[in-house]
């Protein structure tokens, strides 16, 4: 079911479990402001060398696409790798038609945008982004993303799962302690949940985590966490 949030960005509720895909206080808002704002990728894009980022949860691709727009309007960055997981193959194939509910009020540029996902973007100073999506269960020992994850490990993560209560699974020590084998030195990690029992699972998985102020009036805090030492 579409769902129009606050700032007028619209969302999807899941048929299964209810829950929907973004905060009703603004779907647009909490791409730009938490993933793409509070996590300082704009300051590491502008310093213009390589960034890889792990998109945990492609749902409406809102988070992927916000970090490619932002790649695109920073005129010194290089080149960006975008690794969305996602186990819901219609939420790919209605993100890559452009024409799925949730996108009726996209302007035409984020709509060819989303049609590039699995294909790579030119930027125009000649650095390129790949789109990268991975399909089925991120959190299975075998899961192609992990073999494929780059050497240098994810510098981002945004973790925007379905809540805890509704996929625990990629909420556990066991995946943050995943991420962390996936992750560069210094890699950030964001997300909306202040759970207690994943600010545990972060902590011992090898994570340091900070509480961030949000500019959502019924929501106070986002979660930042960083790459603890070994």
């Amino acid at each position: 079911m579409l769902v129009t949030t606050e700032d007028g960005s619209l969302t999807m509720r899941h048929a299964g479990h209810g829950e929907c895909f973004h905060s009703d206080f603004g779907a647009e808002l909490e791409a730009q402001s938490l993933y793409v704002g509070a996590s300082g990728l704009r300051d590491r894009l502008a310093e213009g060398g390589s960034v890889r980022v792990l998109d945990v949860g492609l749902g409406l691709g809102l988070n992927a696409l916000a970090t490619i727009e932002a790649w695109l309007g920073t005129p010194t960055a290089g080149d960006l790798v975008v690794t969305s997981l996602e186990i819901d193959e219609e939420l790919v194939r209605g993100l890559a038609s452009s024409d799925a509910p949730w996108t009726q009020a996209w302007t035409a540029e984020r709509k060819m945008l989303a049609r590039s996902i699995g294909s790579e973007i030119v930027h125009s100073n000649g650095s390129t982004a790949r789109w990268l999506t991975f399909l089925g269960d991120a959190a299975a020992s075998n899961a192609r993303w992990r073999a494929e994850a780059p050497r240098e490990g994810y510098d981002f993560v945004w973790q925007d799962a379905f809540s805890p209560a509704n996929n625990p699974t990629l909420w556990s020590a066991a995946w943050f302690a995943t991420l962390r084998t996936h992750a560069a030195p210094g890699a950030v990690l964001m997300t909306y949940s202040v759970a207690g029992a994943v600010r545990a699972a972060l902590a011992a998985s090898g994570w340091t985590w900070t509480k961030i102020p949000t500019p959502a009036p019924r929501k106070r805090n986002w979660l930042r966490a960083e790459t603890a030492p070994c």
